[in-house]
């Protein structure tokens, strides 16, 4: 007989963080959001259910897009290039469709490597009114393309073509729908769902995992980013495992569904840095 040998957690860790041939878990985020969103359209189009219900529909289905576009970011979906960017692109063209997946990487890093930071791109949805941070979260996709168009490195002045392509398809389309006398169903059943969906991710993805964003990564990595304990049958599928999003800036090149196997097998390691905990659906960590 063989003898299995059992890993050890060196070993193991570096298994849980390996990107598989293809990540069956963002597929399934993949389908299910677009699934919600073809099923929400027909039905409305056909008159089965009313048009307003189909628009928070697909706001949320473009919100479940965000895990496997985010995954791409990461390039944590598939070894296989081409697969990686496609599962990224196709979710990023409902999305912003005017932003490139390349652009969306470039300010996605750019908060990792600054996160809570005062150059992290994201500060503008932490900090602001209340009345004034939902609309922040409903529109990032805009002042993302402000701060790329006002960045001058030559990262972003290679991508700026692509931006302008991207953006006259998009132009194209819209006109393409208006001409046509889809305007309404262009609002209802994209526009206005692109807002919802943008909004949610703004705040269950930016928002709530660095609150009270006061402490930046620089000063203290297990403070900058939230680990919430307790009611994960709702939260973790909710928040595609980014209820353990501490982890995912520790180890930023993880599959997102391995996120609670790491923070299990690091339990000893990550809590004697004194990490931030949200309990349950509480806003505010304990002790802040």
């Amino acid at each position: 007989m063989t003898e299995r040998t059992v890993p050890t957690k060196d070993e193991y860790f570096r298994e849980l963080c390996d990107t598989p041939a293809i990540s069956w878990p963002a597929v399934f985020y993949l389908i299910l959001g677009y699934g919600m969103f073809i099923f929400s359209c027909q039905a409305a189009v056909a008159g089965n259910i009313p048009t307003w219900v189909a628009c928070l529909i697909n706001g949320f289905a473009l919100y479940v897009l965000f895990t496997p576009m985010h995954e791409s970011l990461h390039s944590t979906v598939s070894t296989n290039r081409f697969v990686n960017e496609w599962v990224g692109r196709i979710p990023l063209a409902f999305q912003i469709p005017a932003a490139p997946l390349e652009v969306a990487r470039w300010i996605h890093l750019s908060h990792h490597a600054n996160t809570t930071s005062s150059n992290d791109p994201d500060n503008f949805m932490h900090h602001g009114a209340w009345w004034v941070l939902p609309f922040r979260w409903a529109n990032f996709d805009v002042f993302y393309l402000i701060k790329f168009f006002q960045d001058q490195t030559e990262a972003t002045k290679r991508l700026r073509p692509a931006v302008y392509v991207y953006l006259s398809i998009f132009l194209a389309i819209v006109v393409g729908f208006v001409v046509n006398g889809l305007a309404l169903e262009l609002l209802v059943l994209w526009f206005l769902p692109s807002r919802i969906g943008l909004g949610l991710i703004g705040f269950f993805f930016v928002f709530v995992p660095h609150f009270p964003a006061d402490i930046s990564a620089r000063q203290d990595k297990y403070q900058a980013s939230t680990t919430r304990i307790g009611w994960e049958w709702v939260l973790t599928p909710f928040l595609g495992y980014h209820n353990y999003h501490l982890i995912h800036h520790l180890y930023p090149n993880v599959p997102f569904y391995n996120y609670i196997k790491i923070w299990q097998l690091r339990y000893e390691e990550i809590t004697k840095n004194n990490p931030t905990i949200q309990k349950g659906f509480a806003l505010r960590p304990e002790g802040r």
